[in-house]
């Protein structure tokens, strides 16, 4: 659903300042915009305020293996933010600052898709967990309506046992 549809706020950060947070707006295809804005909030929290980061990009991709984004969007739409894209933009400016020479673009590709998997391995490693869990770590002390949430699920979990068979247990972690 576009943005426009989703709220009357102009953004995102707009919201954020409603409620009396600090936000920054970033352009979400420029890294070294990212890499500024999450270093100026990364201060600000540190000094113990909260920081609403905006950061405007634009997913490329279907939204899920089922998704046909033919259906909700144009391919001159798809075209014109694919010629934003945040890895050619930066490898570009490098480029251009004489910084991209010695780059071996495979090896650092490689070494990533190493760090990736090693993290992968060690998430699906964890032992699984119970799917009632998701109740007891939305904050530090369950709440009230936390607890009545939890208890209907149980009671729906004990009257139809056959929705065990549609409930994924992930890895903790």
């Amino acid at each position: 659903m576009p943005f426009t549809e989703q709220t009357g706020a102009n953004t995102l950060a707009q919201k954020a300042l409603a409620y009396g947070l600090d936000a920054i707006r970033v352009d979400g295809q420029d890294v070294l915009a990212v890499y500024e804005a999450v270093s100026k909030a990364r201060e600000r929290v540190k000094a113990g305020k909260p920081v609403f980061i905006e950061s405007v990009t634009y997913r490329l991709d279907a939204h899920t293996t089922s998704d046909d984004p033919t259906r909700y969007r144009e391919d001159n739409e798809v075209e014109a933010w694919g010629q934003l894209d945040p890895i050619e933009r930066y490898r570009s400016f490098l480029k251009k600052e004489g910084l991209w020479d010695g780059i071996d673009h495979d090896a650092i590709v490689e070494e990533i898709e190493a760090e990736f998997s090693a993290a992968l391995e060690a998430a699906n490693a964890f032992e699984k967990r119970n799917v009632s869990e998701m109740f007891a770590h939305v904050y530090q002390e369950m709440t009230p309506e936390l607890r009545r949430q939890l208890t209907e699920f149980d009671d729906l979990l004990d009257r139809q046992q056959e929705m065990y068979d549609y409930i994924e247990q992930r890895p903790k972690g």
